[in-house]
């Protein structure tokens, strides 16, 4: 896994969210990390997985992306996975209250 994150690793991400139905536990940690990473290409990559699983175990990250991040692309991108993921899953908004 380790050698796949190095050469392609949004690829891998996006890989990861899609075969998975429910994400394993080391796959939501890769995931996270990603999203916290310096390199924008990975953390664009990290949104698009994260919101690929359709799972909202990642909406307090992307919600802090969209609210502080300082490039606007990456801003965008995850304003617009969270949108996608409330609109996936508006009953299990109610469980799961994002953090201010």
């Amino acid at each position: 896994m380790d050698y796949l994150m190095l050469t392609a690793p949004g690829e891998t991400l996006d890989r990861m969210a899609i075969a998975a139905e429910e994400p394993d536990q080391e796959s939501i940690a890769l995931i996270r990390q990603a999203l916290h990473s310096s390199d924008d290409n990975l953390t664009l990559a990290a949104i698009e997985a994260a919101c690929l699983t359709g799972r909202l175990h990642f909406l307090d990250e992307l919600v802090a992306l969209y609210r502080r991040h300082s490039g606007s692309e990456t801003r965008a991108v995850a304003g617009r996975a969270v949108q996608a993921l409330i609109g996936r899953n508006p009953e299990g908004l109610e469980q799961h209250p994002v953090k201010r």
